[in-house]
């Protein structure tokens, strides 16, 4: 009885945690697969365009946003490339819709709205989502979140790291 009590618990718990998806294999490819390599862009900037704060990356961590998969209900933690608030991400996931949930970067998180679209077998480009705000940690209750459509910086290193992955970019930018 304990035993399934323990199985019956750790299997709850287990439900409602998000599938990491941090960036693809260097030999990835769309080939014989369904899913899609969903490109973008997290920024925390100060309004000159400069990372938010001056703290060393290593003590930022990787930022990463939660997206639930509108149709089946899967919540994925998608995992930025490099540490520090400026960085690209390129992730495998499904084809579908997606809602945006939420940012984190070490113990730092808010929560988030917005939605974009997944078609099977494409490199799909969601924008850069940047955060404008005061020059520190302590300074950001002014700033604002948006969706800038910037592809060039972060596709070209997506093709510089990928050059096997042939398909062009589809644009499916964070909307609301």
């Amino acid at each position: 009885m304990r035993r399934e009590l323990a199985l019956l618990l750790c299997a709850l718990t287990l439900a409602g945690c998000a599938t990491s998806v941090g960036t693809i294999p260097a030999e990835h490819t769309l080939q014989g697969t369904e899913e899609s390599v969903v490109v973008g862009r997290v920024e925390m900037v100060r309004p000159d365009g400069q990372p938010l704060t001056p703290a060393p990356a290593i003590f930022v961590g990787r930022m990463s946003l939660t997206v639930v998969h509108q149709g089946s209900g899967k919540t994925y933690a998608i995992g930025c490339d490099t540490r520090g608030f400026i960085s690209d991400f390129y992730v495998s996931l499904p084809a579908g819709r997606y809602r945006l949930t939420k940012w984190e970067s070490a113990n730092l998180h808010t929560d988030l709205r917005g939605a974009f679209e997944v078609a099977p077998r494409q490199v799909v480009y969601v924008g850069t989502l940047r955060f404008t705000g005061g020059g520190t940690m302590f300074t950001w209750q002014g700033g604002a979140w948006a969706v800038i459509d910037g592809p060039d910086s972060t596709l070209r290193s997506f093709r510089e790291r990928f050059p096997q992955i042939q398909q062009p970019a589809v644009k499916a930018l964070i909307g609301a």
